[in-house]
């Protein structure tokens, strides 16, 4: 070989070798670019260290920028397989999942209390009951309530939750029926709680980001209503949940069904000195920070104006120039013709402490709040509390506030009581 040619194949041989080292470096900076370490670095960090990178490297601007939006559609495609894996287990859970939920209005809660595993739990007893309302005539209605007793979830014997569904609208029965399956097979199945089999660690993802997870299983709930065969457009249901997880109590609440924690404040056995403590408040559209979301979204918040030009009735929500949806609260799963308008399915959230003091916890529908207050319901759980009788205590409640609508209205609502003694 001539000794020009010899040279030029030298010195395109060197370069090779140098845009191969080029490659090979950038490739292994764009590695540590997308490793664990340093995607938990500052965004401005890694804008600095990106700036750097592109500036040492600037005669392979075009190859940096091409290799780095390969890294990107890399992650992309492994994020939309996490999503399509996502969905079927979602596909998985939904029917087949659903129907393997006994509907709690169906179990006997003797059965449940008959079982070994509950006698280890912090409570000393539990008990649910829902009863049908009447229409105007007198006759029984179909029950839109539904409740939620789950124990010693996952097999942790101090997991568990209760809570309380009340459907409104032509198919409410069904929305809070599907709702509350849901509910039950998330909380035992969701990827981030069935695997974790220790209280704290389980408390801490719970309340992590805000109550994200939570949250989001409400989120997610009101979701996968939209697709069943539902009328959920002109149907929802209320959502309120009392989870108990080790010494610590959260309750979840959309819509207007109300739980209270009573607590005795000198831990006397006699209950001399009890108190309530509200675990939620009602999500009502006069409400001022609620209000102001209907209003900001263009909804309206007026009561229903009689023939004399009165507001009659509870404040509800309204579509500007419309006659629907009329709710009476300001957040609820389903009730999708007013998702426009500012109803929300997200819950609002109190946390406390379990202690020594509590007493027992009451969560009921409407039906109850109605007509009584929360001292009320206190006073009346009483005697029923020192007798341990959770069973006795829901029954003659739900009476006791069946008569105040035969008193007051020419119709008995549904009527639910979840109670917890400790």
């Amino acid at each position: 070989m001539p000794p020009d040619q010899l040279l030029s194949f030298i010195q395109k041989a060197a370069e090779q070798h140098l845009d191969d080292k080029n490659n090979e470096n950038i490739e292994l900076e764009l590695k540590r670019q997308n490793s664990d370490d340093y995607q938990k670095d500052t965004s401005e960090e890694k804008e600095k260290d990106e700036e750097k990178f592109i500036t040492s490297n600037k005669n392979n601007k075009e190859l940096v920028l091409k290799l780095r939006d390969d890294k990107k559609e890399e992650k992309n495609e492994e994020e939309k397989s996490k999503i399509k894996k996502h969905k079927k287990r979602r596909q998985k859970l939904s029917e087949n999942a659903l129907n393997r939920i006994i509907p709690l209005r169906e179990v006997i809660p003797e059965q449940l209390l008959k079982n070994d595993n509950f006698k280890i739990n912090k409570f000393k007893s539990h008990y649910a009951l829902s009863k049908p309302g009447k229409d105007e005539v007198g006759n029984t209605k179909i029950n839109q309530d539904s409740y939620i007793v789950l124990t010693c979830i996952n097999g942790l014997k101090d997991f568990n939750i209760f809570g309380v569904l009340d459907g409104h609208g032509p198919e409410g029965h069904l929305v809070s029926q599907f709702i509350a399956k849901y509910i039950q097979v998330e909380f035992q199945t969701h990827p981030s709680l069935e695997k974790i089999k220790n209280i704290q660690k389980l408390y801490k993802r719970l309340i992590s980001r805000d109550y994200v997870l939570i949250k989001d299983i409400f989120i997610h709930a009101d979701h996968a209503l939209k697709d069943e065969d539902i009328d959920s457009d002109n149907s929802g249901t209320t959502c309120i949940l009392v989870i108990q997880i080790g010494e610590h109590i959260i309750c979840a609440n959309t819509g207007d069904s109300r739980a209270i924690l009573i607590f005795d404040e000198k831990n006397d056995d006699n209950l001399n000195n009890i108190r309530v403590f509200p675990l939620s408040y009602d999500n009502k559209p006069e409400n001022s920070g609620e209000r102001e979301r209907i209003i900001k979204m263009g909804g309206i918040v007026e009561k229903i104006i009689n023939k004399y030009g009165n507001g009659v009735g509870p404040y509800r929500v309204w579509a500007k120039d419309k006659d629907y949806p009329g709710l009476a609260m300001s957040r609820s799963i389903g009730d999708f013709v007013g998702k426009d308008i500012g109803v929300i399915p997200d819950p609002e959230i109190i946390e406390c402490n379990l202690s020594i003091f509590a007493k027992y916890i009451v969560i009921c529908s409407d039906g109850v709040w109605e007509f009584l207050n929360n001292k009320d319901v206190m006073n009346f759980g009483k005697k029923f509390y020192l007798e341990n009788n959770p069973r006795e205590f829901c029954k003659e409640l739900i009476d006791y506030s069946a008569n105040f609508w035969k008193k007051e209205d020419v119709v008995i609502d549904d009527i639910t009581v979840v109670t917890v003694f400790f």
